[in-house]
């Protein structure tokens, strides 16, 4: 595998179809902002989250909005 290039979109579709298989929801957003928006968007307030050390969360700032505390969230 090539960590340092995007996987091209028939690859990504690919993974979708087969997540959804599973019964497992994914969404394909353009950038980081985007992603934000979107965990915002799906997690209800009052729902206990963690990040899991995830870099991927990190990078793209949601857990310095975890650490805000504005997000009504546990």
């Amino acid at each position: 595998m090539q960590y340092d290039k995007l996987a091209d979109k028939e690859i990504v579709n690919q993974t979708i179809e087969a997540m959804a298989k599973r019964n497992i929801e994914a969404f394909v957003v353009e950038n980081s902002a985007d992603a934000l928006a979107k965990i915002k968007e799906l997690i209800p307030v009052g729902a206990s989250i963690m990040n899991g050390a995830s870099t991927t969360l990190e990078q793209i700032g949601f857990v310095e909005y975890l650490k805000s505390g504005t997000h009504g969230w546990n």
